[in-house]
């Protein structure tokens, strides 16, 4: 198989009684890489912080927030997980690859549900059926192939729009990203509840990933990343970090992204 082949895992449903449960601590999924998870006071003296803003109500019903949502997950270890997704198709959406399949959770996750435009009130849970990866990430956790896909069980209706995409090897200069971030750091009291977005611009692109300023913590795993300049069409998602917690790595779009696509798009 190449890098760039995908790998499929049936999903258990119905879901775990657990992930209708939203009221207790749920332990995130980490953006992987780096000391304590790429919190560090470490800070790159160029780089410029993001500008990090909750996502208002009134946002929320509009392009590109309506179509994202929180991901909630239960692990082969029965363990709960939260990620962030976005709308991709008509049942699909798309998240990091290590939302879906992770060694620290025992590999593939059992269960999955997509919560759109989540405030602190579930307004309508979709259930995961079958949840898709790159070869490149899971067998060889090859952070430029970070990406996955799940389907549902039904379609998403029409106030969650599938988003658009660019998967032009250029990035964009600056963008919107969008996510769920669980773990609160000084100025941003993040707590897994409330959408939050960050403004921020390309650093630098090497090794199948793009680099961006974006403070999003974990819980924000597989949010988009939205080109201002361009309809919000998405060009990225948020992955990981090394030692900067101003800086975030997406893997570029090149990568397999398009045959994730190809390979959920008519469901």
């Amino acid at each position: 198989m190449a890098k760039d082949d995908v790998v499929k895992h049936d999903l258990t449903v119905p879901v775990h009684a657990a992930l209708t449960d939203w009221e207790e601590e749920i332990e995130p999924i980490p953006l992987p890489r780096g000391g304590a998870h790429g919190l560090s006071a470490d800070r790159l003296k160029e780089v410029v912080p993001p500008v990090t803003t909750l996502v208002t109500d009134e946002e929320r019903i509009t392009a590109p927030y309506r179509s994202v949502g929180k991901m909630g997950m239960i692990t082969v270890k029965d363990t709960k997980k939260v990620g962030t997704g976005w709308v991709v198709a008509r049942r699909a959406f798309f998240t990091a690859g290590h939302c879906v399949f992770h060694p620290d959770i025992g590999g593939w996750i059992a269960q999955a549900i997509f919560l759109p435009r989540y405030n602190g009130v579930v307004e309508k849970r979709y259930i995961g059926m079958t949840a898709y990866s790159l070869k490149g990430w899971v067998e060889d956790h090859d952070h430029a192939y970070d990406m996955g896909a799940c389907v549902i069980t039904e379609n998403f209706a029409d106030t969650e729009p599938p988003l658009t995409f660019d998967t032009g090897i250029i990035p964009a200069l600056k963008d919107t990203a969008i996510g769920y971030p669980a773990r609160p750091i000084p100025g941003h009291d993040f707590n897994g509840k409330r959408m939050w977005k960050c403004v921020g611009k390309l650093i630098e692109i090497k090794k199948g990933e793009q680099s961006a300023t974006n403070n999003l913590t974990d819980g924000a795993s597989g949010g988009p990343w939205c080109d201002n300049d361009s309809n919000y069409a998405v060009t990225g998602l948020n992955s990981n970090r090394e030692n900067d917690a101003n800086v975030l790595f997406s893997p570029l779009f090149d990568n397999g992204f398009e045959k994730l696509y190809d390979t959920v798009k008519g469901f």
